[in-house]
């Protein structure tokens, strides 16, 4: 006999571009529907509704939140509004899914997870590079040696801005700029594939005329035994790429935070290895679900500690760049 699960009902907060997609893995996802969506602006909210199929349309988030159709909310606003929306939708015993950067601080991070706990509800950020196929495939050559031991793995990532400098990207105070908006993917990959949270990293950047850095290169360690660098750009496109380099052969994949394929080059051959997918946020949303079945606080894939580390990290590189700003979250708003 099969048994029909029930499905995990989300509400979306914002109407971020990214929405959409994430929107997508949830309908091409085992058991996930999206219910309802939100915005300040009621007029973007129902046009958003509209276009993506959704029955519910709210610009105020407490009446969201008190929609008892709900079971997680999807969190896209500004970085710095992660921590008080999370905050805001655990506390009426909603589960949690933030896009990343999770929060702006290691603090933030460490009192979100300990307040899901507390409201028996989960939450996790919305990483979804460590579920992919391509991911879990390098992994596992990784762990198998049959390219022998990882040395060096070198990233491009860029995405560049087609919005001017009043956007909330170029703000400090909102948390913008590149390393807020993709350094999580360069750390967070590197760590679950090698199963290791020991990261020393250090950065330079170039800045915005609003003070945020639209080009910054982080070079970092993982487990003192891996180097790697990161080169994330909102000035000029990069070729967005991911190289591997083994003792034996390297890995390159493209698009790597949303890959399909790679090519894999070993004694001068190549082989394609592909997953193909419409949508790579189905897999993420498949663990969620499956978790929020369970009745789990946090993932056991993308854990806390990874998280956390995450923005230990990123707030300390943030904090050797702009030794004198002090952000004040109050001020924000969607």
């Amino acid at each position: 006999m099969v048994i029909d699960m029930k499905k995990v009902t989300y509400g979306i907060l914002s109407t971020a571009s990214i929405v959409g997609r994430f929107i997508q893995g949830i309908r091409d996802s085992k058991n996930g529907d999206v219910r309802a969506i939100c915005s300040r602006d009621i007029h973007k909210a129902r046009r958003k509704a509209r276009e993506f199929m959704i029955d519910k349309a709210y610009d105020d988030y407490a009446q969201m939140l008190a929609d008892e159709d709900l079971d997680a909310i999807y969190i896209a606003t500004p970085n710095a509004l992660h921590y008080p929306n999370a905050l805001q939708a655990i506390r009426a015993k909603k589960h949690v899914v933030l896009e990343k950067p999770f929060v702006l601080t290691k603090e933030q991070a460490i009192h979100l997870f300990e307040e899901a706990k507390a409201n028996n509800v989960f939450i996790m950020e919305a990483q979804k590079i460590v579920f992919l196929p391509i991911t879990n495939h390098i992994k596992q050559i990784i762990k198998d040696q049959s390219l022998g031991e990882l040395r060096y793995v070198n990233m491009t990532s860029s995405f560049v801005a087609r919005f001017g400098y009043e956007h909330w990207m170029y703000d400090l105070q909102y948390g913008g700029g590149c390393l807020y908006g993709s350094c999580t993917y360069s750390v967070e990959y590197l760590m679950y594939l090698l199963d290791s949270l020991d990261v020393k990293c250090q950065g330079l950047q170039l800045k915005a005329p609003t003070g945020v850095d639209d080009f910054c290169q982080l070079q970092f360690t993982v487990a003192d035994k891996v180097m790697v660098s990161s080169c994330i750009s909102m000035k000029v496109l990069t070729k967005n790429v991911a190289n591997f380099y083994f003792d034996n052969g390297y890995i390159e994949v493209e698009n790597y935070w949303k890959a399909r394929s790679m090519k894999i080059v070993k004694d001068g051959k190549e082989e394609i290895i592909e997953y193909p997918c419409p949508c790579e946020f189905v897999y993420e949303v498949d663990h969620i679900n499956e978790c929020i079945e369970k009745k789990m606080n946090t993932s056991d894939v993308m854990i806390p500690e990874m998280t956390i580390k995450t923005c230990e990290v990123v707030d300390s590189i943030f904090a050797s760049w702009n030794p004198d700003v002090i952000r004040d979250y109050a001020k924000c708003e969607e």
